[in-house]
């Protein structure tokens, strides 16, 4: 938002509360996405099931790779951080599909 701290404070109490309401919205996204996760590897991605691969692709590219991708147009300062989320999720990806070719 590139605002000084004194302009942030003029906009009023309202915008920090609202933050705290969007920063944990954004942790239970974050948990419930790692839970997913947790749960495809520990079942269908582990018998290399194609809807499993099809599901963590739809899923990480709507979810973290979305993500990453917005938070460079925006300048973020945590664009580098989610983009190592987002590489993290896309070396898991070729994995699988490494993993299945040998199999």
């Amino acid at each position: 938002m590139n605002l000084t701290p004194a302009e942030v404070q003029s906009i009023g109490g309202r915008l920090g509360s609202w933050l705290v309401h969007v920063f944990r919205v954004m942790g239970g996204y974050i948990a419930a996405t790692g839970v997913l996760a947790i749960a495809l590897a520990a079942t269908s991605l582990r018998e290399h099931h194609p809807f499993a691969a099809a599901g963590a692709m739809a899923g990480g590219a709507t979810s973290i790779g979305w993500m990453a991708a917005v938070n460079f147009m925006i300048e973020s300062d945590f664009k580098w951080v989610l983009l190592g989320f987002a590489l993290v999720w896309a070396v898991s990806l070729v994995t699988f599909v490494w993993e299945a070719a040998r199999s």
